[in-house]
């Protein structure tokens, strides 16, 4: 009986490795999503969400928003000394500095 109960489960997972059965399923994903961030109320997890921001940069902007208030435009951004010109233009287009 442990033979066979052997042999049946061996039998299982050969069809499973084998992928007998299965289906190829093709998901097609947009190219881009685009997403507004409001810069004067985002934290630091939701900065660090754009490309080329990492978690201690994001901590830097939010942390100098905190210090010396809310930024009125994305060149306001630019006083966050570790944040580079080529980084803000990227994130630029997805800014929003509307007041809550």
């Amino acid at each position: 009986m442990l033979v066979a109960i052997v042999l049946v489960l061996s039998a299982i997972h050969w069809i499973r490795l084998s992928g007998w059965g299965m289906v190829e399923v093709t998901i097609h994903h947009a190219d881009t999503y685009e997403y507004r961030l409001n810069a004067n109320t985002a934290t630091w997890v939701e900065w660090s969400q754009f490309d080329g921001i990492s978690p201690q940069l994001a901590r830097e902007i939010v942390r100098h928003r905190e210090r010396h208030g809310p930024f009125s435009s994305s060149d306001d951004l630019l006083r966050v000394s570790k944040l580079s010109t080529t980084q803000l233009a990227v994130i630029r287009p997805h800014l929003d500095f509307a007041a809550d």
